[in-house]
């Protein structure tokens, strides 16, 4: 939240924050897993129109709030007792003296160092081990998907010109294939 933002309570909806921007051209409604609902207001909009805007709205956001409510509750707490495995990797989560969290994947291991004075449930702790496993997930890919896909290639008779290894949000893997022959795809998996 900044601070020029007004906290104010929509009965039905719930508490909601009021920001004001000379950008801005509409009304826009956002909900942030952080600040929960923000309403952007043009500066020569009112805030009753801006808050009829949002009692218009109060479908879109209970739906999207329980949306919310369940990709949060998907998201894997990692602490030392979890026996988290990637492909070929293992999560282990250390305490060190420093204020720093560091990481290091080497051999089979994914070792991620974290302040002794800090919680491992905390955000950035969780935020730092997701991001360090993705870039586990990166290296193995990159070892293991080349190989595979020349495999499948052979197989199932294609060819293909480059594999590039992407994150891109839930998808990790792009590659461009061509049929050498006429007829339908075979169905084949990883």
């Amino acid at each position: 939240m900044k601070s020029h933002d007004k906290k104010t309570y929509l009965e039905g909806i719930g508490p909601i924050c009021l920001r004001r921007s000379a950008k801005a051209r509409f009304i826009r409604l956002r909900i942030d897993h952080k600040d929960g609902i923000i309403v952007v207001i043009p500066r020569l909009a009112s805030e009753s129109s801006a808050l009829q805007f949002v009692r218009q709205k109060k479908s879109w956001i209970e739906k999207s709030l329980k949306r919310q409510a369940i990709v949060k509750n998907q998201n894997t707490i990692f602490t030392e007792s979890l026996d988290f495995k990637t492909r070929t990797h293992q999560l282990h989560l250390l305490k060190h003296h420093k204020k720093t969290i560091k990481s290091v994947v080497s051999g089979n291991k994914i070792i991620v160092w974290y302040p002794e004075i800090s919680m491992v449930d905390d955000h950035r702790i969780q935020n730092f081990i997701r991001k360090t496993i993705e870039e586990t997930w990166r290296i193995e890919a990159k070892k293991y998907l080349p190989h595979r896909v020349k495999e499948l290639a052979s197989k199932y008779n294609f060819k293909y010109k480059q594999l590039t290894i992407k994150n891109v949000k839930t998808v990790l893997m792009f590659f461009n294939l061509v049929r050498t022959k006429a007829g339908p795809f075979p169905g084949f998996t990883c």
